[in-house]
């Protein structure tokens, strides 16, 4: 229904919000050490670290559980890239719900077949 929607939206709002913090993080890191944005690192971190709490407490009282709707999937993602990608943040510390409900979904055919790299 459309209160099913709009919950699926917020959380793939949520989802993407982590992805582009950590991905506006990375990319910072790439640049070469004298030309990063200190503020930028430390702004992407606490970010990244603030959406990842809530996203703790949200799987833990039920949220992305459901059938592999959109919001799942992005975070599933989300997670899946910044374990393989961006391996200097250790998103799963403090956050042992989150961990297991990513160790649950990377099972699935759909994220084994799609890992990217570890770099």
């Amino acid at each position: 229904d459309g209160a099913d929607r709009w919950h699926t939206l917020s959380r793939l709002g949520t989802a993407v919000g982590l992805l582009d913090s950590i991905v506006a993080w990375n990319r910072e890191l790439r640049r070469p050490k004298s030309e990063r944005s200190r503020a930028l690192l430390a702004l992407e971190h606490t970010r990244s670290g603030r959406i990842l709490d809530r996203l703790e407490h949200s799987v833990a009282a039920g949220a992305y559980a459901r059938h592999m709707d959109a919001a799942r999937i992005a975070l599933g993602t989300a997670l899946g890239w910044t374990e393989r990608r961006h391996r200097t943040f250790e998103w799963r510390e403090g956050r042992p719900v989150l961990s297991a409900w990513y160790d649950d979904i990377a099972q699935a055919s759909s994220f084994t077949a799609t890992l990217p790299p570890i770099a």
